[in-house]
This record gives structure tokens, C-alpha cells and sequence, in this order.
């Protein structure tokens, strides 16, 4: 049997020895206990459930609840393949010359395409450019079809010239104005013009209607003083490159 002494030095020694609570760390972690991740710091609650992409539309309304750049009231950004507005019927075209490449939308007013070509009878085009040829497609408030409006030159900028001019993939459409008589006209699916201008003046041509799923080229077979092509829309003008090549404009989505 083990002397006294022996049984006090077992006693204190145990007294001594750090007491074990069957505690785990790993990594830093204490089960039981609370890890670096506060709750207060955790910002998975700030991400609303109905409207998880934060752009202000709800996900019963947002046609792309993970997209913020597509929701209800937004301007239809063409080109970036996103149905920004979230509505499948806004018309968005791709316009090409060679290896240039522009995205429009249709200009749209109250107005039908031949008042706006001659600014609601002021008699001076919405748009021009001296030397060159710009295009736009209009259509009026309420209506489906599209008018093709184009515009060479600009006024009084002291210069003139000649182009010969066919456009084909305008079926069902008719010469709707031309700036002078006999100078275009419209057979089957194509219009032929011989536009001339002089230094006061421009020259152009509308016609329509056209359908929405349009896809129109535009070809100068011939011209003096005429640079280039260049596209219009709301946002204003984009040149395209010379009219010794195609201009295409089809829609896109």
C-alpha cells in the first residue's frame, strides 16, 4: 500500500494539470463558440430576395432577375445581345459597310416619315452631312411599318454632285417623297434613284412601309462628290465608311 506521502504528491500533481473540456480548434474555429465571421460583418442579408440582381425591378416584373442591366424601363441598349427594356418588340437594327458595323433603333415621333423628312414643313431635312449620304429608318407613333429616309449633302455647303443609287429588299414599299420629280422609283422589291444636288441644296428620298424584320443593301453604283455613308438614329449619326461598298441594314433583335 502506497505511504502517505506517496497518495499527497499523486493528489497535488493532478490539482496541477490543466483541465481538459474536450474543446476541438481547427483552423481557427472553436465549436461552441463563435468564428471571425460576425453576423453583423455578413452581408448575405443585403441581397433582396425579390430582386436579386439590385437593378430596382422586381423579380415577378424583371425578365432577367439576374442581369442588371435588363429590367422594365431601361433604353434598349442594340448590339450587346440583352433585351434591356424587357420588351421582346423593340426594334433594334445592324447597319454595315464592309467590315463597319453600327446598331440603331428607329426613330419615332408623331409625325409620318414624309412631314419629318421635310421637318413638319419647314421645308430643311432632320438630318445632313455634306458629301455624304446618311440613312434612317422612321416610323410613327402607333404604327408597326417603317419608313426608309436617306439624305445627301447638306445645305449650302458650296458643293454638288451625282449618284446613282439602287436599293433592294424593299417589297410592298413605294417612293413616299424624292426631292426632285423623276428622279427614283420603286419596282417590285427594288428603288433605283440618279439623285443630283447643287451647292444650296440637298437631294434624298423616303420609302416605305417597310417590315419590321426588314433587311435592306444600299448600293452606289456611281457617284461625284459623295464620300461616304453614314446611319441616324436618336443618338445621332454614325459614319459607316465609303460608298464604294455595300451598306446593309437588317434587323437584328
Amino acid at each position: 500500500m502506497p505511504s502517505r506521502p506517496v497518495l499527497l504528491l499523486a493528489a497535488l500533481a493532478l490539482l496541477a494539470a490543466p483541465a481538459c473540456r474536450g474543446t476541438l480548434t481547427v483552423d481557427g474555429y472553436t465549436p461552441g463558440g463563435s468564428d471571425d465571421d460576425d453576423a453583423s460583418g455578413d452581408d448575405d442579408d443585403s441581397v433582396d430576395p425579390n430582386d436579386m440582381d439590385g437593378d430596382g425591378d422586381p423579380a415577378d416584373t424583371d425578365c432577367d432577375d439576374n442581369d442588371p442591366t435588363a429590367y422594365n424601363g431601361a433604353d434598349e441598349n442594340c448590339g450587346d445581345g440583352v433585351d434591356n427594356d424587357c420588351d421582346p418588340s423593340t426594334l433594334c437594327y445592324e447597319a454595315s459597310v464592309g467590315d463597319n458595323i453600327a446598331f440603331i433603333q428607329p426613330i419615332e415621333n408623331t409625325l409620318d416619315a414624309a412631314d419629318w423628312y421635310r421637318s413638319a414643313g419647314q421645308g430643311v431635312p432632320p438630318f445632313m452631312n455634306s458629301d455624304n449620304m446618311l440613312i434612317a429608318l422612321h416610323r410613327r407613333s402607333g404604327e408597326r411599318d417603317l419608313s426608309l429616309v436617306f439624305v445627301i449633302d447638306a445645305i449650302e455647303d458650296g458643293s454638288g454632285g451625282q449618284a446613282e443609287v439602287i436599293v433592294e429588299g424593299v417589297e410592298g414599299a413605294e417612293l413616299l417623297i424624292e426631292d426632285d420629280p423623276g428622279e427614283g422609283f420603286v419596282d417590285d422589291d427594288e428603288a433605283y434613284f440618279f439623285f443630283q444636288w447643287v451647292s444650296c441644296c440637298v437631294d434624298g428620298a423616303v420609302i416605305g412601309p417597310l417590315e419590321p424584320d426588314l433587311c435592306i443593301s444600299i448600293d452606289v453604283n456611281q457617284a461625284d462628290n459623295l464620300d461616304g455613308f453614314g446611319v441616324v438614329d436618336r443618338e445621332g449619326e454614325q459614319p459607316l465608311g465609303s460608298t464604294n461598298q455595300r451598306l446593309q441594314l437588317c434587323a437584328t433583335q
